[in-house]
């Protein structure tokens, strides 16, 4: 997160399929497609070629896996894969409470 913006990383990975066409970020990961941010990999899946900045965590989670869904829930901390980005979140906000 940059700013309160939710960054997806250069070289990171996007699922494909149909399921996408009927979800509400479907126009979002379409034109993520037509200005090249988003290029066919190696495999079946999308590559991203730079960074992309999203306005939250879902709409990023949903171009990344191919479905609506709750970024907050589906993103994992590096290193803590148990820990949501919510928990991550949670936690920062305790610990500038505790310093205050």
């Amino acid at each position: 997160e940059e700013e309160g913006e939710f960054v997806v990383l250069e070289g990171s990975e996007a699922l494909t399929g149909s399921a996408m066409q009927h979800t509400s970020y479907s126009a979002l990961k379409n034109s993520l497609i037509e200005e090249g941010t988003l290029v066919r990999g190696p495999t079946d899946r999308l590559v991203f070629a730079r960074p992309s900045v999203f306005r939250s965590p879902s709409a990023a989670s949903a171009v990344v896996l191919n479905r609506n869904s709750n970024g907050r829930i589906e993103w994992k901390v590096k290193g803590r894969e148990k820990m949501t980005y919510q928990d991550h979140q949670q936690a920062l906000a305790d610990a500038s409470e505790a310093a205050a």
